[in-house]
């Protein structure tokens, strides 16, 4: 098998994604159909959102994804949303997908990284602190009604500190 091509994100792979989103429980948790996945992703698009995502050199389609932002919070990057096709899992996908994120925003000068994950997702959480992130806060009911979202953190590179004494 072919390994599969990380490249930027193009607005042709919207429908991709938006398949792979929801048919993924953790969207369907979320109430994510191909539908509305495919009007968020148009506007990410529009609002020129930064991405990768992991092509199928044989296929041709998207069976990955991680959209991010290369500053939000200050001087954070962020993962928006991340993704692989469930039957493209426990490749190194992700971690080849995560590593694209870390290597273009390292590259722009980005020294930290966020991103948020449902703390009952113990598989993606697994695979974040793997990766060096660190659950560093709670968001109760952030995004839907009993679900608590951890921030998660990564240090890119490190800084000193900006105030001088």
């Amino acid at each position: 098998m072919t390994a599969p091509i990380i490249r930027p994100w193009q607005n042709d792979d919207v429908n991709d994604i938006a398949r792979i989103m929801a048919a993924h429980a953790l969207w369907q948790r979320y109430g994510v159909t191909v539908k509305g996945a495919t009007v968020r992703l148009r506007t990410l698009w529009h609002d020129q959102e930064q991405g990768f995502v992991a092509v199928d050199a044989q296929a041709g389609k998207v069976i990955g994804f991680a959209l991010y932002n290369q500053r939000s919070f200050g001087d954070c990057g962020y993962i928006r949303l991340f993704g692989v096709d469930t039957a493209a899992t426990s490749q190194g996908l992700g971690r080849r997908l995560l590593s694209a994120v870390e290597t273009a925003l390292s590259q722009a000068g980005v020294a930290r990284l966020l991103l948020l994950c449902a703390e009952w997702n113990s598989g993606a959480r697994r695979f974040y602190e793997g990766n060096g992130f660190a659950g560093v806060g709670l968001l109760p009911d952030w995004v839907i009604d009993g679900t608590n979202e951890v921030i998660y953190a990564k240090h890119l590179m490190r800084i000193g500190s900006p105030l001088k004494r």
